[in-house]
């Protein structure tokens, strides 16, 4: 194949490149010798004959430019040639070379940073089943509410709220904090994945004066259980109450855009708080029943919003969610 042969040609000269110099000056000054000597031996002088063979020859530099065109890969030359002039002026200039390597590193790690946020929310589907039917809220809600929209939702199937507050834990060797998902018994069934060992918090567990249970994840277990096959039913001390693990969520698992340690009934977290509608601080999620769409969805949800307004002005007036 004839550019095959072409690219094998131009990789040699590549390859060869002084021996082609060498080869190209030894041919072009052969030709100026016999030119001359033509021109001698029809009566020049030898000052005469050397300028007429320079004239007919043309450009000598400009001839070992258009045959390295012809035969080599003079951008690759060019850019060879640029990469070392710039290192040559980086050497030089050791402060200047400084501030350009770190503002390089700065800008690859933040545009890095932020394609791996884009690809994690954006490209990537959600680790839960079917995330198609996963939704969120625009703003904290009270659990109140939450129960209130379970009850008379057209659209969604399921729901729940988290909080996200940190937690000392004293079971190690010394007090260490971490970081302790206060949820609904709805939140952990919404996303829908099943605990690796154990159960999840049950409705019924979670009530005003509820069992301090508590649900671990993937890491806490490693980390602070030393992935014990038989933590389920063991009481673990936090912020001065214990609470017995009666679930291990798989590895992999977390809450979308939060990171948390356990998972805690927001009830026995939140004795004070959970009963009245007025406090805002959960973060909530809800999957579409099937056949449902997000439009439906938030005329749906707009409808439960002017009810509860119209109910509970005071707290509920001028809210919105999706």
């Amino acid at each position: 194949m004839n550019w095959l042969r072409e690219v094998a040609r131009r990789l040699r000269m590549l390859v060869h490149r002084r021996q082609f110099d060498a080869d190209l000056e030894e041919e072009m000054q052969l030709h100026l010798e016999l030119r001359q000597q033509e021109h001698l031996e029809s009566g020049m002088t030898a000052d005469s004959a050397r300028a007429a063979t320079r004239r007919r020859f043309g450009n000598v530099t400009a001839l070992r430019e258009t045959s390295h065109m012809a035969w080599g890969w003079e951008w690759f030359e060019h850019l060879v040639q640029d990469v070392r002039y710039g290192l040559r002026m980086l050497r030089k200039s050791p402060g200047f070379t400084a501030v350009a390597g770190l503002t390089l590193a700065l800008g690859i790690g933040a545009n890095t940073a932020i394609f791996s946020v884009i690809d994690s929310v954006l490209l990537s589907p959600l680790p839960y089943p079917e995330p198609q039917q996963l939704i969120a809220t625009k703003q904290n809600d009270s659990l109140q509410n939450v129960i209130d929209i379970q009850r008379q939702t057209r659209t969604l199937s399921q729901g729940g709220g988290v909080n996200i507050e940190a937690m000392d834990y004293t079971g190690g060797t010394e007090p260490v904090q971490i970081l302790a998902a206060f949820v609904d018994a709805g939140l952990l069934e919404t996303l829908g994945v099943p605990p690796m060992l154990g159960r999840v918090i049950t409705p019924d567990e979670d009530v005003n004066g509820g069992p301090r249970n508590i649900v671990v994840s993937y890491h806490f277990w490693q980390d602070f259980l030393s992935s014990d096959p038989h933590a389920l039913g063991k009481t673990l001390p936090l912020s001065g109450n214990n609470y017995t693990v009666i679930g291990i969520m798989p590895a992999g698992f977390a809450l979308p855009k939060e990171h948390a340690d356990v998972f805690v009934s927001l009830w026995v977290a939140y004795p004070e708080a959970a009963p009245y509608r007025g406090v805002h601080f959960m973060r909530t999620y809800w999957r579409l029943k099937p056949g449902m769409t997000l439009s439906q969805a938030q005329a749906d949800m707009s409808v439960i919003d002017r009810r509860l307004a119209e109910q509970y002005p005071d707290t509920e007036r001028d809210r919105g969610r999706c």
